[in-house]
């Protein structure tokens, strides 16, 4: 994430938990080493939206790329992030805190009108990716305990329920559930990731960046 995401940022982190206050101080977590904040954006998406491309744009589906960026603090320049230049359509975020040895996801969202696009699922494969890269071993989070659809992407991806929170849920006091991978740089979870990455490419066309 840059800067100039944080604006569209924002906008999805309140559309996705409009009852969490107060929101995520995002540009003092970019700055914190422990924390990496990615975003899957649309390459040259800005160009897109000032053609004579008819609206709304074309479902993922299309040859457009997706492309997930992970925010480098030495980026980080004076002023606010509404005086730079507007960023590149972002279709999702996901926050991610190094605690221990595990890769913490603390929110991952995406905007409602690219749900069921295979975006969250980028975002996840970005998680992963990412948690390589910084040599944890886990990847950990809590996913509400009515969000099905959820646990199945990431059981899919070697999650496991692992124990509940009991009333975690500010909204509702809904309980969560808590679900980590089993050591992520063993070959066992490279080959099931190596597999579930194609897939994903294959039907969707996106690739990352990191």
């Amino acid at each position: 994430m840059e800067l100039r995401d944080i604006p569209q940022v924002k906008s999805i982190d309140r559309e996705a938990f409009p009852t969490v206050w107060p929101p995520p101080p995002l540009q003092r977590d970019m700055t914190n080493r422990s924390a990496s904040l990615l975003v899957a954006v649309i390459p040259n998406g800005n160009e897109i939206l000032d053609s004579e491309i008819p609206k709304p744009l074309p479902r993922m589906q299309s040859k457009l790329e997706s492309f997930i960026r992970r925010f480098l603090p030495s980026w980080i320049q004076e002023g606010g992030a509404e005086s730079l230049q507007p960023s590149e359509p972002v279709l999702g975020y996901v926050s991610i805190w190094a605690m221990g040895s595990d890769a913490h996801i603390t929110a991952i969202a995406v905007d409602k009108k690219h749900q069921r696009e295979g975006v969250g699922e980028l975002l996840l494969i970005g998680t992963v990716i990412s948690s390589l890269d910084r040599q944890l071993e886990c990847v950990t989070l809590e996913v509400r305990e009515s969000n099905e659809a959820a646990q199945h992407l990431y059981l899919k991806y070697g999650f496991e329920h692992v124990g509940v929170r009991k009333n975690y849920y500010r909204d509702n006091h809904e309980d969560a559930f808590v679900m980590t991978t089993k050591p992520i740089a063993l070959p066992d979870y490279q080959r099931l990731f190596r597999q579930l990455t194609s897939a994903h490419k294959k039907r969707w066309g996106y690739s990352w960046n990191l």
